[in-house]
């Protein structure tokens, strides 16, 4: 039979692990969120690079704005003319994933649920479970490996540093998203370069 004091550093344990995993989710939206950019060239002026600003914001309000920009139902074609100077390159980096209804609406679902858990953890936990008292150390654990099995599927399908990634035949995954974006951004150069002629 364990005591409270080993029960507790068991609850201290998995409540770390279940906050690192809602940081490492909240930072992840943050990189993807941060994709979306325009990058603005004057003739020798540095670059001038325009992101939204999610660095002060929650799970709650980055979970939200993915929803709404990144993760779409339906492709939003967007035709804006900007006007810029004649000796100004502009380049606007928008990525997204259309999705159908059903797996934005099970998205959507599972973020918010994902949320209301984090909320949980961080304000609530310790006014539901008393820790000083050995049966609801014991009901603390179960809760807390419940939430993980509940979490366990979203967690597994919200991995983006499988983008542009494949596996090699010595089974080391290889990233090719850097090689995309400089791809990206010579084709746009290219292209500026090749109108102006």
């Amino acid at each position: 039979m364990q005591n409270t004091e080993e029960l507790r550093d068991k609850i201290f344990l998995l409540l770390g692990k279940h906050l690192i995993r809602f940081q490492t989710v909240e930072m992840r939206l943050k990189s993807l969120l941060k994709l979306n950019r325009t990058i603005i060239l004057e003739n020798k002026n540095s670059p001038l690079v325009i992101e939204p600003p999610v660095r002060n914001q929650t799970l709650g309000g980055l979970s939200t704005k993915a929803l709404n920009s990144l993760f779409l139902l339906d492709s939003v074609e967007e035709d804006q003319l900007i006007k810029e100077g004649t000796n100004t390159l502009r380049i606007d980096m928008k990525f997204s994933f259309n999705l159908s209804e059903n797996s934005h609406l099970e998205l959507n679902s599972q973020l918010q649920e994902f949320v209301t858990d984090r909320n949980f953890l961080t304000h609530h936990f310790q006014e539901k479970f008393n820790l000083s008292k050995l049966a609801e150390c014991q009901q603390a654990i179960d809760f807390l490996l419940e939430l993980e099995k509940k979490n366990k599927p979203f967690l597994d399908r919200f991995r983006p540093e499988r983008f542009f990634t494949t596996v090699s035949g010595d089974g080391e995954p290889q990233s090719y998203f850097k090689y995309f974006l400089f791809a990206l951004a010579g084709y746009f150069v290219w292209d500026y370069f090749n109108k102006k002629k």
